[in-house]
């Protein structure tokens, strides 16, 4: 089931990636292989490695506007 909605994602799509050991990663999904999960950090630049497993869920980063302030 996880591995289906990080599949569902488009690569270009930012998403908070949950951990079952309290971290949050940021980044958009580059691929899966095997029950390894790639991410590339906002940075375009880093990469980021999780276990499948270690996932507990996987949220988009929603662009909220900005309200002027008054």
């Amino acid at each position: 089931m996880m591995r289906q909605l990080l599949e569902d994602f488009s690569p270009d799509q930012v998403v908070y990636v949950y951990t079952t050991e309290g971290h949050v990663h940021v980044g958009s999904v580059t691929s899966l292989v095997d029950d390894v999960v790639f991410i590339r950090a906002p940075d375009g630049h880093t990469q980021i490695n999780i276990n499948l497993a270690d996932i507990s869920t996987v949220r988009p980063l929603l662009d909220e506007p900005e309200e002027p302030l008054p």
